[in-house]
């Protein structure tokens, strides 16, 4: 038996929620999982890392932005020439970190259509922007307007 692989009852017991949750999850298309069969299965890996996408508030990953009040100031005053710097450094990883999960969750196979606005909610306008012109000059994926079952357009990442 593979431990890291887990069933729907298994799931709800992980995540602490009843099978109902999970099965209309899987439904919707929300959470990551495959069918062996007529099984959803379910990799504790995959599990984990959609529960960090979903957390709100910090990463466990994030990189402290330059003057964040969790991040102890410096003992040496920075010239100005520096704090630019830091504030490039800081911004260019926080691009990165948003073209990791976008990758990170194409790679898992569940989906090839991504739904723009939480990125842009996480990573702020101009980083989750950036990283979506790096993914689409990179050739990994198309940025694309697609109309919902509630009549509205919403952008959309979709895998190439």
């Amino acid at each position: 038996m593979n431990p890291e692989l887990m069933t729907v009852p298994e799931v709800a017991a992980y995540l602490r929620t009843k099978e109902r949750t999970v099965y209309d999850w899987l439904q919707r298309g929300v959470i990551p999982a495959f069918k062996v069969g007529n099984t959803w299965r379910f990799r504790r890996s995959e599990i984990d890392r959609w529960l960090e996408s979903e957390r709100s508030g910090p990463s466990q990953y994030a990189v402290p932005k330059y003057g964040d009040p969790l991040v102890p100031p410096s003992p040496v005053q920075l010239t100005k020439r520096q704090q630019r710097e830091r504030a490039k450094q800081a911004y260019q990883a926080t691009v990165g970190a948003c073209v990791e999960e976008i990758e990170g969750a194409l790679e898992l196979g569940t989906t090839d259509v991504l739904i723009v606005e939480p990125f842009i909610e996480r990573y702020g306008e101009k980083a989750a922007r950036d990283a979506f012109k790096d993914l689409v000059k990179r050739k990994k994926i198309k940025l694309e307007k697609h109309k919902g079952a509630d009549e509205v357009f919403r952008e959309i990442l979709r895998r190439r």
